[in-house]
């Protein structure tokens, strides 16, 4: 990695690359011979912007509905005729479906008005999106008179400080190349500001995933009433490389009882080893490393079903390894509520 100069330049200055070899024929002293050279120009540096950061991380499962929160500030003023740009890592897409319409956006703090329609101070912005990117035209209010002193189309002043607000759906897996960015540019196209800001790590999606009860011998009973002690079956597939899991459930908030849970491997049938248990989850490793895209069954006995009727909620969450002392370690993979066996009453 290289780190820019902490100052902006007016105009983009030349890199120069030479290659060389070593004359090794030559043993007194390392020796070489300038081979090629070649020069070229390079990029501008910008100013940075004051701040441009995600305000909270949202769900980071993959193909989670996200909302998101961005608190950004201009350190330059910013004029009518300018745009602003925001680029989200690929993979997302912020525009709404069939439009050129930003998802769900909003301006959540910041004097700009939403049109010329609603105008209520001196400048209004223009949104629009296409696949992951947005950009921001910026235009004067109709009939606003600036204050003497204060430059006609002047919009923002220095450090001004907005928020705003865009949802998009999470890709399958973390984005080879994750950052946010946002730039400032004037009428010509020259960029004012700009800024990047690291975005969060996608879990990928657990997939082909089912929760049913199970019989664990032959003479065993399918136990479903509520409160009951029952035996689960969960079976899905490990996207990344994992080791442990850990398992929860339950029913409109009521949870399974995971307090005396033993585990065992669904297909060979051998027990597993349990690190973790309490009443709301259950945490244990397989005997080897589980390999990406692999299928996994686990059996859950001596469970409590939940103490309400209902469809049951499950979340499976994969991890790396297990440490003793840290406990589970590195999320490979997760489900979050995903559906399984309907919980029943009692007859009566």
């Amino acid at each position: 990695d290289v780190t820019n100069p902490a100052a902006a330049t007016p105009y983009a200055e030349s890199w120069s690359v030479r290659t060389y070899r070593r004359l090794t024929w030559i043993a007194a002293e390392a020796t070489y011979e300038a081979l090629d050279a070649s020069t070229f120009e390079g990029f501008r540096i910008h100013r940075q912007l004051g701040i441009f950061r995600l305000d909270a991380v949202p769900p980071p499962n993959g193909f989670a509905e996200v909302t998101w929160e961005f608190t950004i500030q201009f350190k330059e003023q910013v004029f009518a005729t300018d745009a602003v740009e925001f680029h989200a890592p690929r993979g997302y897409s912020i525009n709404a479906a069939g439009s050129s319409a930003c998802s769900e956006h909003q301006l959540l703090l910041g004097p700009l008005s939403e049109s010329s329609a609603q105008c209520s101070g001196p400048c209004y912005r223009e949104a629009t999106c296409m696949g992951r990117k947005m950009r921001w035209k910026l235009h004067r209010c109709p009939g606003y008179q600036a204050p003497q002193g204060v430059p006609q189309g002047l919009c923002l002043p220095v450090e001004s400080t907005l928020r705003f607000q865009l949802a998009t759906r999470n890709p399958e897996t973390t984005p080879a190349l994750n950052n946010f960015f946002l730039q400032h540019s004037d009428l010509d196209g020259n960029v004012l500001s700009s800024g990047t800001h690291g975005a969060y790590h996608v879990v990928p999606l657990l997939t082909r995933v089912s929760v049913e009860p199970h019989r664990f011998t032959e003479r065993s009973a399918l136990s479903l009433a509520v409160g009951s002690q029952s035996t689960v079956r969960l079976n899905f597939t490990a996207r990344t490389p994992a080791l442990t899991a850990r398992i929860s459930g339950g029913v409109n908030g009521s949870s399974f009882r995971f307090s005396a849970a033993a585990t065992f491997d669904g297909i060979t049938g051998k027990s597993l080893l349990v690190h973790e248990r309490d009443a709301f989850h259950v945490v244990f490793s397989m005997r080897r490393e589980i390999p990406a895209n692999t299928a996994v069954s686990v059996v859950l006995t001596l469970m409590q079903n939940a103490q309400v009727t209902g469809v049951s909620a499950w979340t499976i969450t994969t991890f790396r390894e297990y440490n003793k002392v840290m406990g589970a370690l590195g999320i490979a993979d997760q489900v979050l509520n995903a559906t399984g066996f309907r919980v029943l009453g009692y007859v009566s």
